[in-house]
């Protein structure tokens, strides 16, 4: 009996752990608008994610894979706009001002809180 709580409760704390994996996902930035030009590949998961030092404030377009709200400043601070998979700006973020301008990126779901 209680070996079968066991394997209960592994199955249990597995599938948890491949739930809360399958919440990251992946957003392409390139250095060029219409997705043209060097690329690289962030993977944003519940929270903040900063843009690494290389692509910070570079990026002309975005092709994100799920709803994501993308930030002037690291640690989701500043002005930011939210951006679907495809929708308008994403191919030329100079649409949107925010061509060069993207610092860290977020889930839609995700709560900023301002710096004090």
């Amino acid at each position: 009996m209680v070996k079968s709580y066991l394997i209960f409760a592994i199955i249990a704390a597995v599938l948890c752990l491949l739930l809360a994996q399958s919440d990251a996902f992946s957003v392409e930035l390139f250095e060029q608008k219409h997705f043209k030009g060097r690329s690289t590949t962030i993977d944003v998961n519940r929270g903040c994610t900063d843009i690494e030092d290389e692509w910070d404030d570079l990026a002309s377009s975005i092709l994100p894979k799920d709803c994501i709200i993308i930030y002037k400043h690291p640690d989701c601070q500043g002005p930011r706009v939210r951006l679907e998979p495809y929708t308008f700006g994403s191919a030329y973020l100079r649409e949107i001002n925010f061509e060069d301008k993207i610092s860290s990126i977020s889930p839609c779901n995700f709560q900023s809180t301002p710096n004090k």
